[in-house]
């Protein structure tokens, strides 16, 4: 009697394992810039969608810091960089597969309350006491900032009024508590936080490539879900969901 019941217990075991393959679903853990989260959530639900035996889970933050958890192992399917400095240092670290692809393309603004008079100049941006930006020393929305006072030949006049932050999200975060007078960050960011509004585009001409860039994880816990993902994020199909968001078609990572 106790047999029966310990074989019949076990067959049981045996055909819970057997149907959990059937049943369970396959994580795909993509990595992305803060920038991206409104477009990447999207885009995450239309892919569980077309594969519901995969569920998406997004770890968004500062490029930088992503790209330094991947180098140190951390379990990531995919990496979306607001920029091509990050992903080389994950590729020369041997912690990418295949060669990283364009993925969209952005824009640099200062950025006020909506309560503020929009500016006329660039050099207007001297007049505030407190600029937020995101830290130009590592994180790219920050890196951008910088480049484009620098070219403006206002660097050395701002940079004392900057106030460093984690990420272009925080950026503006600074600006609606008030803790900053104004930020200089993505256009694509002002469609996520109603509270602030555009006071200047910066001028093109003095704005450096914002190159956003995807790849694959190398030695990722889902390959096979990760190569599905990068194809689907990078298709030209998409473009419309992510201009949707406030970014532009992509540009070619390296140009001539």
């Amino acid at each position: 009697m106790w047999c029966r019941s310990l074989c019949t217990a076990a067959a049981a075991v045996l055909l819970a394992a057997c149907a959990r393959p059937d049943t369970a679903r396959n994580e795909i853990t993509v990595f992305a810039a803060a920038s991206l989260t409104d477009a990447a959530q999207e885009l995450a639900t239309v892919f569980e969608a077309i594969y519901p035996n995969q569920r998406m889970v997004l770890n968004v933050g500062a490029s930088s810091w992503l790209a330094r958890q991947i180098a140190e192992g951390a379990p990531a399917d995919v990496f979306l960089s607001a920029n091509v400095t990050w992903m080389d240092h994950l590729t020369e670290r041997g912690r990418t597969a295949g060669q990283a692809r364009p993925l969209v393309s952005n824009r640099l603004v200062i950025a006020g309350l909506r309560t503020m008079p929009p500016l006329d100049d660039p050099h207007a941006i001297l007049r505030f006491r407190s600029i937020a930006v995101a830290d130009p020393s590592h994180v790219p929305a920050g890196m951008y900032a910088k480049e484009a006072l620098t070219c403006a030949g206002l660097w050395e006049e701002v940079g004392a009024k900057v106030i460093p932050m984690l990420d272009v999200r925080t950026a503006l975060l600074a600006v609606t508590s008030q803790a900053a007078e104004v930020a200089l960050v993505y256009a694509s960011d002002i469609l996520a936080t109603p509270k602030v509004r555009v006071l200047l585009e910066w001028p093109q001409a003095c704005t450096p490539p914002i190159r956003y860039v995807a790849a694959r994880v190398a030695h990722s816990p889902n390959p096979v879900g990760a190569k599905h993902f990068l194809e689907f994020a990078t298709n030209p199909a998409q473009i419309p969901v992510w201009q949707r968001h406030g970014f532009l078609a992509p540009e070619p990572i390296h140009t001539p």
